[in-house]
């Protein structure tokens, strides 16, 4: 009654931001027929809303609702979820009062710990009556489908993948001097020894746990340095250094660079 889809949506996205509300866009960019770009489309920022620490607490809140609470049908195999359901009594406008129509919802982001999509899913007078018509029940599985299916279309690994990433990444780089893709990585039975040494990942963007959890999993400690999102680190991602060196990552709130 208060919001529409689009302004809730929003608001999460700022969560998922670590506090930072963006205004939405529909176009990316118009291009002219001789190439040149007549309008551009891109992150704006409209205000700080939350501070990063609230965020990262209220993330953790969502989390744990898909984890173990009513939002468990909308959880995802691969990735990790955050989100809430939403379960709203109808007004009757003839009689006055609530109806027994109910506007079932769920709405959250994933992955949790590296934001790549938020998405609200609304269902409008769900059939059934009670415990059947809840967000948590008809609204999450839409949700966890269409998001597991986003993430897929959008390119992003699966958690577990991402974990094994640094040793696939590793193996191409020694064998062919260069950093590819990790979708082209060798399998993990192919992986050449690698002695002492290790790749640094690219944390750049990343929020500071997730960051310092990257690090660590290829055998390297964060120096994190700031509060925010990861804009800068030494040594530069691709770097090959010995295993447990320290790299220091610059963290800074969003839309400030070093």
């Amino acid at each position: 009654m208060s919001a529409t889809g689009l302004q809730t949506v929003a608001a999460m996205a700022a969560i998922a931001n670590g506090g930072v509300l963006l205004a939405p866009y529909l176009v990316e960019k118009v291009v002219a027929p001789d190439g040149s770009i007549l309008e551009q489309g891109g992150r704006r920022e409209v205000r700080r809303v939350l501070s990063p620490e609230t965020a990262r607490i209220v993330t953790a809140m969502l989390e744990e609702v898909v984890e173990k609470g009513t939002g468990t049908r909308a959880a995802l195999a691969d990735y990790r979820a955050a989100g809430k359901t939403g379960t709203a009594q109808k007004v009757d406008p003839i009689r006055g009062g609530y109806s027994e129509k109910r506007l079932a919802s769920f709405l959250g982001f994933a992955p949790a710990d590296a934001p790549r999509v938020a998405i609200l899913v609304v269902i409008d007078e769900p059939m059934g009556k009670g415990a059947e018509v809840t967000g948590g029940m008809v609204a999450a599985p839409a949700w966890g489908a269409i998001a597991r299916e986003s993430l897929r279309q959008l390119g992003v690994m699966p958690e577990q993948s991402r974990e094994a990433a640094p040793d696939h990444e590793e193996a191409r780089l020694l064998a062919t001097s260069l950093l590819v893709p990790v979708s082209e990585a060798v399998p993990q039975a192919s992986v050449a020894p690698l002695g002492g040494r290790a790749v640094v990942p690219d944390v750049a963007g990343m929020p500071a746990r997730t960051a310092a959890r990257r690090l660590s999993q290829a055998s390297l400690d964060a120096d994190l340095r700031g509060s925010g999102r990861a804009v800068a680190q030494s040594p530069r991602a691709g770097a090959i250094v010995q295993r447990g060196a320290r790299v220091k990552v610059t963290l800074a709130p969003p839309g400030e660079r070093q």
